[in-house]
């Protein structure tokens, strides 16, 4: 249903209602009816782990996860840490915890000791499955750094016992590749081992007291500021989100036969939520083209599998774009999905240019305590609002725009805090109930606009508005100006705080850019100031510019915007 009703005429509130009615569904049901009506329907491909799994293959591999976990005394409730990089594994985890009621927690595999040893604190880790070692990265070295008690007390059956990470009763370490050697201990369980246990696979497990409102599953937020914080989610945000993005993300395609490529990480909600869980919804493939994003990974894995969707960050699809695309078949690719982070127009015109066939990209936008997606654009909506805005509300959802000091309901096309409600919604921070007040409170955290259909513009992250003179300012209408330049390939504005001694203290804020230039280009501070004089405001022109080969980054491409800010004191 494609109707909006707004709150009031003239004031930026939106609402998508449905057709359809929300759904009492369990992610265990779910996996469990995806084996029974298509067994034979290839779920999984992780390409560089050469496994090919139908969805009978997968539900079973559940199966046998689960019961090999209660038998370790894991159950309802428990939390059970996935600490890996993107593999098979990590999705028979996901689909495992929900048939015995545990709540699975994804955790950056590029968490060192003293991240790991925050994350698995702050919830109460009980059991942690996790690689041995990928490139420079040895697990086990990590955990015998928090603490040698957590691998010498995994034995013989014996609980862990732990001073520094007390919950933590059991870890079990996925096994090595054929081509890579095994360099956790002996005696610590692996992941095939304790699967093998198991006799009988086709033994139901699902514990049918589970309710869709249960937590399932603990996402931690990116932590580009501050310590991460662990988002709850449940079966009903999880399904919900995952089955009403689908209508919109898959609209006019043939589902029968229908791959989908991810190299999005895992332990992120866009891999494994709007990735994972939306694929089975629609008894789709996944294909897993590298453990890590690889751009030449990602063509090869569309050019072999004959992918007709893929998924990215912008920073993914820049990647992708500087691949030499000659040496790939992308014939087959018809779709993208981009969210994670603001995009930018020309980004957008650029993929359409060199992937010809790749008719649409669909902007999503969400947050990880949103499930993760709120709005997203639709296959029909106009260019102009497909270039610029994020999309409308997906069904069910409601969006609204506030002044952020007062929490009155701004006039449709007049910038404010954006605030959202629905099934979307996550229980809270796990072990937080404080910035769970404050974040219901306060609700997401960006600026942005709607217009009087409903659709919602983003101008960036409240603490990222810059006052300069007494004029509001916000970042990405400068860099979204910038990235018009045809040597630039990326740009980041961020203010400064003038310190006391700066002559130009009186302006309280001043502009500083962070630019990335397309290989073999030039371009200097005075070029990129010619260029804004005369197209933008005065006081929206960079008087600081400082060109770089790239920028801080998270694991899931999001620029860390305070670093640069601290390089930028």
């Amino acid at each position: 249903m494609s109707s909006i009703s707004r709150q009031t005429s003239g004031y930026s509130y939106a609402f998508e209602p449905s057709l359809e009615p929300l759904s009492g569904q369990t992610i265990g049901q779910l996996i469990r009816e995806c084996a029974e009506d298509s067994p034979d329907r290839t779920a999984v491909v992780s390409a560089h782990q050469h496994i090919t799994k139908t969805y009978a293959e997968l539900n079973s591999d559940a199966n046998k996860l689960a019961i090999g976990l209660k038998g370790l005394g894991c159950g309802r409730g428990d939390r059970v840490g996935i600490w890996a990089i993107n593999c098979y594994e990590w999705v028979v985890t996901q689909y495992a915890t929900v048939k015995i009621g545990a709540i699975m927690v994804n955790v950056n595999p590029g968490y060192r000791a003293n991240e790991l040893q925050y994350a698995m604190n702050l919830v109460g880790c009980h059991t942690l499955i996790c690689n041995q070692q990928f490139r420079t990265s040895n697990y086990c070295e990590i955990l015998n750094n928090i603490s040698p008690q957590l691998l010498q007390n995994n034995t013989d059956g014996n609980a862990i016992q732990c001073d520094k990470i007390p919950s933590l009763k059991n870890i079990i370490v996925i096994n090595s590749g054929d081509d890579e050697p095994e360099t956790a201990p002996k005696h610590i369980p692996r992941f095939n081992d304790v699967m093998a246990a198991v006799n009988d696979s086709r033994e139901c497990v699902d514990d049918p007291t589970i309710q869709f409102d249960d937590p399932i599953n603990i996402q931690f937020t990116s932590g580009t500021t501050g310590n991460p914080k662990a988002a709850t989610l449940t079966h009903h945000n999880i399904i919900q989100n995952a089955y009403l993005v689908s209508k919109r993300s898959l609209e006019g395609l043939e589902l029968n036969g229908l791959t989908v490529c991810i190299p999005n990480p895992l332990y992120h909600s866009f891999g494994s939520l709007v990735g994972s869980l939306l694929i089975a919804l629609r008894r789709a493939t996944m294909v897993l083209p590298a453990p890590v994003f690889n751009a030449n990974k990602t063509l090869e894995a569309i050019d072999k599998y004959k992918c007709h969707m893929v998924y990215g960050t912008p920073t993914m699809f820049v990647d992708i774009l500087a691949c030499d695309l000659t040496k790939y078949n992308t014939s087959s690719l018809v779709r993208g999905i981009m969210g994670g982070s603001t995009f930018s127009p020309p980004l957008l015109d650029e993929i359409h240019e060199r992937i010809p066939t790749c008719a649409h990209i669909l902007i999503i936008y969400g947050a990880t305590e949103c499930s993760p997606v709120v709005t997203h654009i639709s296959l029909n909506d106009s260019p102009e609002r497909r270039l610029k805005s994020v999309g409308r509300p997906i069904e069910h959802v409601e969006i609204k725009i506030v002044e952020p000091t007062t929490g009155a309901i701004q006039p449709v096309g007049v910038s404010g805090k954006v605030c959202v409600r629905g099934h979307c919604t996550f229980l809270g921070y796990y072990n937080q109930p404080d910035q769970t007040d404050e974040v219901i409170d306060k609700s997401r955290c960006d600026m942005g606009f709607m217009d009087d259909s409903g659709y919602l513009y983003i101008n960036g992250r409240i603490k990222d508005m810059i006052i300069r003179g007494g004029e509001n300012i916000y970042p990405k209408e400068v860099e979204d100006f910038l990235m018009t330049h045809p040597s630039i390939a990326a740009a980041h504005v961020y203010h400064v705080f003038i310190l006391v001694g700066i002559p130009d203290k009186r302006l309280g804020e001043r502009l500083a850019a962070y630019i990335q230039l397309k290989a073999d280009d030039a371009l200097d501070t005075e070029a990129v100031k010619e260029y804004c004089k005369g197209k933008i405001s005065h006081f929206k022109i960079p008087e600081s510019i400082e060109f770089v080969p790239d920028f801080p980054r998270t694991v899931t491409g999001k620029v860390q915007k305070f670093k640069l800010r601290e390089l930028a004191l």
